[in-house]
């Protein structure tokens, strides 16, 4: 088994926000070597924007906060770029008190990409070397070679490194470390990983009637609805079509519809509409897509900034674990792990 590419310092996998954010803070001090893998065609992970009909629609994450005083100094020069904007201040919501749908400005802005929620992370990655970011490799497998690890990917493909950087859902990191060791850090390690559950998430894309559907309650949230979140493209300026919404149906919903048809869920969709806005004919989207995300947010946070295990102390290599499920189930907690977990490779 030997590596495509000759042996770095530290092998990042994923290409989320977390992952670029990494990378970016590895190349700036440049004393690191590192690559990039990730299974997707294009960075961005959950920050995901697609192409329907010619129009865009962000399809996974919808928005972003900022609290932290790091978070907020990153928007702040991306602003300045031109690559995002404040959106809204709060969404239409189901009223606790009656059934109509309240007003939820809470005055704390909610961020978007100005031309959709990926090109937050491509903006990121474009400074970065093209040829540290190897794209379409999904990663299968994690071996003990010596003092490196060696990531087998579905392509055939094996990349060495000193040390590994696991930036994906923790589901999808459990199964390439079982079996690693038994040793009582690593134990400890993998009951962590596996303490976290995450919801799933079902997204229509479609083109509805701006006559049928009140575009005025848009963006619209709800806590118990089987529809929890409804975003109209069309008024983050990045669809050029009146009616271009996704929507996110709830945790419940999605896990009772995951592995349903993309029919049965446009009906579902259309249902659930004229149920929670009180319309009594909603059309159904001859245009739209389905994506469905398995995880795609962690019920709870681990209370740390990230995991670490090194193998045969203390100088085998090292594997550490990071992302939204350790500094908060957003885009900001997944870019606070990125910036602990730099710190800990750069040794700062």
């Amino acid at each position: 088994m030997q590596p495509v590419h000759e042996s770095v310092d530290v092998i990042i996998v994923g290409a989320g926000i977390c992952g670029v954010s990494v990378a970016r803070l590895l190349q700036g001090q440049g004393t690191v070597t590192w690559n990039i893998i990730d299974k997707g065609r294009s960075v961005g992970g959950r920050m995901a924007t697609r192409r329907v009909a010619g129009e865009r629609f962000d399809h996974g994450a919808q928005f972003f906060t900022a609290r932290s005083d790091n978070f907020k100094s990153l928007i702040e020069c991306l602003s300045k770029e031109g690559v995002v904007k404040e959106w809204v201040r709060g969404f239409k919501k189901d009223s606790e008190k009656s059934s109509t749908i309240a007003d939820g400005n809470d005055g704390f802005p909610r961020y978007v990409g100005v031309e959709g929620m990926n090109q937050v992370v491509k903006h990121l990655a474009a400074k970065l070397p093209s040829e540290h970011i190897h794209l379409q490799e999904k990663l299968i497998g994690i071996d003990i070679l010596g003092e490196n690890l060696g990531l087998r990917c579905e392509s055939g493909n094996t990349y060495a490194a000193r040390t590994v950087l696991l930036t994906m859902p923790l589901p999808q990191v459990n199964p390439l470390l079982d079996g690693l060791s038994t040793d009582s850090v690593f134990t400890d390690v993998l009951s962590q990983i596996r303490s976290v559950d995450y919801d799933p998430c079902v997204a229509l894309m479609g083109y509805f009637s701006q006559d049928e559907i009140p575009m005025s309650l848009m963006p619209y949230k709800s806590e118990n609805a089987p529809i929890s979140f409804v975003s109209d493209n069309y008024s983050k300026g990045i669809s050029k079509v009146p009616g271009s919404l996704t929507i996110h149906l709830s945790p419940e919903a999605s896990r009772g519809l995951f592995a349903t048809e993309n029919e049965f869920i446009k009906d579902f969709v259309c249902e659930q509409l004229g149920r929670q806005f009180g319309i009594k004919t909603v059309s159904k989207p001859t245009v739209y897509e389905v994506q469905k995300w398995r995880y795609a947010a962690p019920q709870a946070v681990l209370g740390k900034p990230f995991l670490s295990w090194q193998t045969r102390l203390p100088n085998g290599p090292k594997i550490f674990v990071a992302g939204e499920a350790f500094s908060g189930p957003k885009i900001e907690g997944a870019y606070l792990s990125a910036l602990a977990v730099s710190a800990e490779l750069l040794g700062s």
